[in-house]
């Protein structure tokens, strides 16, 4: 979108956000176009996090109301749209959402977190699932990665990605999605680079974070962190190849990092993610 179309449009929602945020309470083709318009301007527009635009966002993203995975989805289905649109308002909170003049927000986010992950878990494997036959899915993926990438950088939401059972994975996949067969289109390919960029820094912080938390709970053989902590696999990006690095600091069996995850050297993980990384290995421990 040109800055002129986005000029037009934060005029428009300027002259009447309460309205806005009224039609895009509703999930219709109108509710949409509403919510649209103002997960890319909210920020520019006085009052609306007055008016509840987080909480409108929010409200799309209950977690009853994610489809199932199992069942193809339907023609003209709207909550998925509304969702999308909704993680990339939530990330327009970027530095705001750790800004204690805006706790009631950022609590808000937190609170309805279970909810976010199923939706942002639903679209990216439901992007991947279809993305051979259908381009326009990648939009979804846009929102998942932007998302996943602003809650790993914020000090609140990090407690939650490193104590969500899957969430290291979701983000892996973010990360690994190059490697499935490119479009040949340039925007898409693009869109799919910068997301193996930016969920780069984002899987970073989250295994380092789960470290700390696995070896807080190791003495007491919390196998879900311990097992957390010890996935230690960094894909590396090179010119034309996904290189994929295993960060060991010793020569260690998979199975005695499970019981000493602080032995990682989580600090040379910005030296494991240069271009040219030799393609090494990715290890999971189970």
């Amino acid at each position: 979108m040109s800055e002129v179309q986005l000029d037009v449009i934060v005029r428009r929602v300027s002259a009447t956000p309460a309205s806005y945020i009224g039609r895009a309470r509703h999930q219709t083709r109108a509710g949409l176009g509403a919510l649209s318009e103002l997960s890319a301007v909210w920020t520019e527009v006085p009052d609306t996090m007055e008016l509840g635009v987080i909480d409108l966002f929010l409200s799309h993203l209950r977690g009853e109301m994610v489809p199932s995975l199992e069942v193809p989805p339907l023609q003209g289905q709207l909550a998925p749209e509304f969702a999308h649109q909704s993680l990339l308002g939530l990330t327009e909170m970027d530095r705001r959402i750790d800004d204690p003049q805006y706790n009631q927000q950022s609590d808000a986010i937190l609170a309805a977190w279970p909810g976010i992950f199923k939706w942002a878990h639903y679209l990216l494997k439901r992007y991947l699932a279809s993305r051979e036959k259908e381009r326009n899915g990648l939009p979804k993926f846009h929102s998942v990665f932007r998302f996943l990438n602003l809650s790993a950088q914020s000090q609140k939401l990090i407690v939650p990605m490193v104590d969500t059972p899957g969430c290291v994975e979701l983000v892996t996949e973010c990360w690994m999605v190059e490697d499935v067969p490119r479009s040949g289109a340039a925007e898409s390919d693009g869109l799919i680079s910068l997301a193996t960029t930016m969920t780069t820094h984002a899987l970073a912080i989250l295994l380092k974070q789960s470290a700390a938390r696995g070896v807080a709970h190791a003495n007491a053989l919390d196998t879900e962190h311990v097992q957390t902590a010890a996935i230690i696999g960094i894909r590396c990006k090179s010119i034309s190849t996904a290189a994929v690095v295993s960060c060991f600091t010793t020569t260690m069996s998979p199975r005695s990092y499970t019981s000493s995850p602080a032995l990682i050297d989580y600090n040379n993980l910005p030296l494991l993610l240069t271009p040219r990384t030799p393609c090494l290995s990715l290890v999971l421990f189970h």
